[in-house]
């Protein structure tokens, strides 16, 4: 039963959360509302919301690929692509806090030829221009709509936006300054492989840490001289920005194809970003439970109590369920492994 569980983890988790989207809108609005809405639906702005995702997806795996190519050359864009969406699936449904999908993106691009020590150094780069991005943009809609928040968010909404903007620019320190606590970091890694090895996940322990050592020694020299220049953080840092522009925009195309009448399209992506920024750092798998709480709670001024439910159910079909689908194609595949890229 517990190997039936572990195995199924995934499967069991996404039902669980349709079912219980599918019966809160069913005992909240009920299946004549529910029909009324579906059949007044425009579904040109329905399309257009999932461009919009599968935009913003394409930007990050060209992102990817363009500071993936500073250390690697030669990779096809496709393994870049599947690479993203694998870690992608993984991070939607664990903890974001735990960062699974990163180790994961790192193993397949060590499959692929590039070493996880400079796997690392890619990913960590791109996280830190990617938080940064995130905060930036969220930050500029912010003071474009201050009048608004200042009058309709309460001081529980601020507190967890303040704690959300302090965790974030911590983990861009951290990733700045991974290379100096290069000692701490093996501390960790050591207590993670004898701790999967008590629980007969991990074998040849000692070999896994030997190996876990050199590559984070070399972490650290590929840190202190990366082979990205300004510019190419700049690219990363405009790529973020154009992700997450795509991302709230998705809300904003919702809002359309349920023919709500928005007297400010900017304060709804305003108010989204704003969201968006708090739910960034819910320990808890896609954010279940958490996220609606809080997308009631800010995003209800802009849209009023006739749409919020709909909206909800619509930012977590497109930005979620239709998300995770996408990337759950990716499992029907092998991870490409052929070591045709040259490292740099």
């Amino acid at each position: 039963m517990k190997n039936f569980f572990k195995k199924y983890f995934k499967h069991i988790f996404l039902v669980f959360t349709i079912v219980f989207l599918s019966l809160y809108m069913y005992f909240v609005e009920g299946i004549e509302n529910i029909r009324l809405v579906f059949y007044s639906l425009s579904y040109k702005y329905l399309l257009y919301a999932i461009v919009a995702q599968v935009l913003m997806k394409l930007t990050q795996c060209a992102t990817d690929a363009y500071m993936r190519s500073k250390y690697q050359k030669g990779v096809p864009f496709l393994w870049t692509v599947y690479d993203f969406f694998i870690s992608n699936f993984l991070t939607s449904l664990t903890p974001q806090t735990l960062n699974i999908g990163s180790a994961t993106y790192i193993a397949c691009m060590n499959k692929q030829g590039l070493a996880p020590s400079k796997g690392t150094v890619v990913i960590l780069i791109r996280q830190a221009c990617f938080t940064l991005s995130t905060i930036a943009v969220v930050v500029v809609f912010l003071l474009l709509n201050f009048s608004f928040f200042s009058a309709n968010i309460n001081w529980f909404i601020w507190l967890l936006f303040a704690l959300a903007i302090l965790i974030n620019v911590i983990t861009i320190l951290i990733y700045v300054l991974a290379a100096r606590f290069d000692k701490f970091i093996k501390k960790i890694v050591y207590a993670l492989i004898m701790f999967l090895s008590r629980i007969k996940l991990v074998k040849r322990k000692d070999e896994l840490i030997a190996k876990a050592e050199s590559e984070i020694t070399k972490l650290k020299e590929n840190m202190t001289r990366t082979n990205y220049t300004f510019l190419d953080i700049f690219k990363c840092f405009i790529g973020g920005c154009l992700v997450k522009i795509f991302l709230y925009s998705t809300n904003y195309f919702s809002a359309l194809a349920l023919n709500i009448n928005l007297s400010s399209p900017l304060l709804l992506i305003a108010v989204f970003s704003f969201f968006d920024m708090i739910a960034s750092v819910v320990p808890i798998p896609g954010g279940f439970g958490v996220n609606e709480m809080l997308y009631h709670q800010i995003v209800f001024p802009v849209v009023g109590a006739n749409h919020i439910n709909f909206m909800m159910m619509f930012y977590r079909i497109v930005t979620f369920y239709f998300s995770i689908l996408i990337d759950a194609v990716c499992f029907l595949f092998r991870c490409p492994s052929e070591k045709t890229g040259t490292e740099n």
